[in-house]
């Protein structure tokens, strides 16, 4: 079994994401998040992640011809989307009392993310996405406008829309409980855009929020991870626009437990049967190989 421990993997958060400020939960879950995202996308992905068990005299050319040939079973996708079918068999009805018919909705039930996505569709990834995951955040943003009116806004698109983040994009986190008991998210930080040169990453931009501000940041790793703050802006909204979406819920508020944990776990076994049945094909027929 692999080992999934933050300080075994030189290439993952020790050397990216430590020095941005990180949740403690976040360090503790990511290489098992990784994981799990391989496991769901499969191909090129699972092959990176280099997940096949190293035999003890095996140098790194032998280790990437025997991943590259032994292939990859994807029961986490087969299970994922089945399930995500059974839920979506039928369309889901909503009632939207007093916003019915207006333009705005039926724009954003149409292109829900401003990448063409339904909403129907957007929900069916978030399905997916948490189920692998465990949980995903689900943030929903407007675009700045100059507009002086209600039409202007619509004229130019002037709408909200809704992002999904998975938890490798999800940095920190804070709730805070409120005088009636209620837990409501105080602070969240967000990887936007990861810029890489030769495979390293160099370039963060990071996005913070909190009830009263948002703010844009890009972290430099060539100027000693330096800090600029790109953009401020006050939160109209006066909260955090954002909610955890969860597959099944933890102990652990922030974090959820996914539904294809165990089955990523046997299709890596599986995987390494198959390789050494293969190792033993070769070896018994064809010494000389």
């Amino acid at each position: 079994m692999a080992d999934f421990t933050v300080n075994q993997d030189p290439k993952s958060l020790q050397d990216n994401y430590t020095e941005l400020g990180v949740h403690p939960e976040y360090r503790t879950h990511y290489r098992r998040w990784q994981f799990l995202s391989k496991s769901y996308l499969g191909g090129r992905e699972w092959k990176a992640g280099e997940y096949l068990t190293k035999y003890i005299y095996e140098n790194g050319n032998e280790y990437g011809k025997r991943i590259a040939s032994t292939p990859y079973d994807n029961h986490v996708k087969s299970i994922t989307h089945i399930y995500n079918s059974f839920l979506y068999r039928n369309d889901p009805k909503r009632d939207y009392g007093s916003l019915k018919n207006r333009p705005e909705l039926e724009m954003f039930l149409q292109d829900a993310d401003f990448e063409g996505r339904t909403w129907d569709s957007f929900m069916r990834d978030v399905n997916t996405w948490s189920t692998v995951f465990g949980h995903v955040l689900v943030l929903l943003d407007k675009p700045k406008s100059n507009a002086n009116t209600r039409a202007e806004e619509l004229e130019q698109t002037i709408r909200p829309y809704a992002n999904i983040y998975n938890p490798l994009n999800v940095l920190d986190w804070e709730f805070k409980r409120t005088e009636s008991g209620l837990y409501e998210l105080q602070y969240l930080k967000l990887l936007e855009i990861e810029q890489q040169a030769h495979g390293r990453p160099t370039v963060y931009y990071i996005r913070e929020f909190t009830p009263e501000k948002i703010v844009l940041s890009v972290v430099k790793k060539q100027s000693a991870n330096k800090v600029e703050t790109i953009e401020e802006m006050p939160n109209q909204l006066g909260k955090v626009p954002a909610v955890f979406v969860y597959a099944n819920r933890s102990p652990i508020r922030g974090i959820g437990v996914s539904d294809i944990g165990d089955i990523a776990d046997m299709s890596l076994a599986i995987t390494n049967e198959w390789s050494e049945c293969e190792q033993l094909i070769r070896l018994t027929n064809h010494p000389s190989l």
